[in-house]
C-alpha cells in the first residue's frame, strides 16, 4: 500500500494542497488521556492510500482548531477526496456537479470515523464549490474489525455514485413553482433557525441567486440556491430586539443582521443531509408518491 508521502507526490492536486503539513493527519497515536484501552488507533495517513487506490485524492481538508496547546493532531478534521477522472478538468466549469468523498475524524475519541458521499456544484470561475453530503457510514474506533469496517464504507460509497448522478439528472427535470420553491426555502430555513432563536429570514432571501445560470426553475437548481445561501450565508436577516429599528408583519421589533456562513465541521454535516432529505421528499411530492 502507498504510504501518505507517496500520495501526495502522486495527487494531481499537491501543487494546491499539501496533505503532510496537518498535524491531526499526520498523527501517529491518540490522545491517550482521553481514550480507553480499547480504542483502535487508525489514523488518516493510513486511511488516505484506500481512497488513492480508487483514484480519490485529498481536495480540500480543514481542522476544528485546538482548545488545548499541542493538541493539534488530536482535533476533528475533514477530508474531501476528488476524482480527477471524474471531475473531467483540473479547472470545472461554473455550475458543473461532480461527485466527491468526505471523512471526518478526530484522535480524542469525540466522534467515530466517518465517510460521506457529496456532490460539489462549481459556483465561480476559481473553481469555488459548495458540497452536499449524501450517502455514507460511521464505524466507532473499536474492535479488531475497525479497518475492515472502514473499507466496507468506503466501497460502499464508490457504489452509490452512479445513484448521485441519477438523482441530479432526475431533479434537473423537475420544474418548480414560486410556490414551491418558498415551501422548500421556509423549510431549509427551520433546519437552521428554530423559532426560540428568535432569527427571521424571508423565504425570498434564501432563494436569492447569484449567477444567471442559477434562475433556471428546476428542482436541482432551486436545492443547489438554496443550499449555498444556507451553508455560505450572506443573505439578509433579522434577530428580535426590543430596540430593533424594523417591525416584521406580526408587530415584532427586530435589528436586522447578516446570516454567517457555517464554520462547523459538525453543523455543515447536519445541514447538508436533512436539506437533501427535505428535497427528496419535494420530489416525491412532485412525482406524487405518499411521503412518510
Amino acid at each position: 500500500m502507498l504510504t501518505v508521502q507517496e500520495v501526495q507526490e502522486r495527487s494531481p492536486y499537491r501543487h494546491k494542497l499539501d496533505i503532510t503539513r496537518y498535524a491531526s493527519i499526520m498523527a501517529e497515536q491518540p490522545d491517550r488521556d482521553k481514550v480507553s484501552e480499547k480504542y483502535q488507533f487508525l489514523g488518516a495517513k493510513q486511511i488516505i492510500p484506500l481512497f488513492a487506490d480508487l483514484n480519490f485524492y485529498p481536495f480540500v481538508i480543514s481542522e476544528s482548531r485546538a482548545v488545548k496547546e499541542g493538541n493539534n493532531a488530536f482535533t476533528k478534521h475533514a477530508i474531501t477526496f476528488m476524482n480527477p477522472d471524474m471531475e473531467k478538468s483540473l479547472s470545472p466549469r461554473v455550475g458543473e456537479v461532480f461527485p466527491t468523498v468526505k471523512m471526518y475524524g478526530s484522535h480524542d475519541g469525540t466522534m467515530a470515523w466517518q465517510g460521506f458521499l457529496e456532490a460539489w456544484r462549481v459556483w465561480c470561475k476559481n473553481g469555488c464549490a459548495t458540497p452536499t453530503t449524501l450517502a455514507g457510514g460511521k464505524a466507532k474506533h473499536i474492535g479488531e474489525q475497525f479497518y475492515a469496517i472502514v473499507a466496507e464504507i468506503i466501497n460502499s460509497m464508490m457504489a452509490q455514485i452512479p445513484h448521485l448522478q441519477r438523482k441530479i439528472t432526475d431533479w434537473s427535470n423537475i420544474t418548480m413553482h414560486q410556490d414551491e420553491k418558498v415551501a422548500l426555502a421556509e423549510a431549509a430555513i427551520e433546519l437552521r433557525y428554530d423559532k426560540e432563536s428568535g432569527v427571521y429570514v424571508d423565504p425570498r432571501e434564501m432563494l436569492r441567486t447569484r449567477r444567471p445560470q442559477d434562475r433556471a426553475d428546476d428542482l436541482w437548481t432551486t436545492y443547489s440556491v438554496v443550499q449555498e445561501n444556507l451553508i455560505k450565508g450572506g443573505v439578509r436577516a433579522y434577530r428580535q430586539a426590543d430596540n430593533g429599528r424594523y417591525r416584521l408583519n406580526n408587530g415584532t421589533r427586530v435589528r436586522k443582521q447578516g446570516v454567517k456562513g457555517i464554520t462547523s465541521v459538525t453543523e455543515d454535516k447536519r445541514l447538508n443531509q436533512a436539506l437533501w432529505t427535505l428535497t427528496e421528499t419535494m420530489e416525491n411530492l412532485k412525482k406524487g408518491r405518499a411521503v412518510a
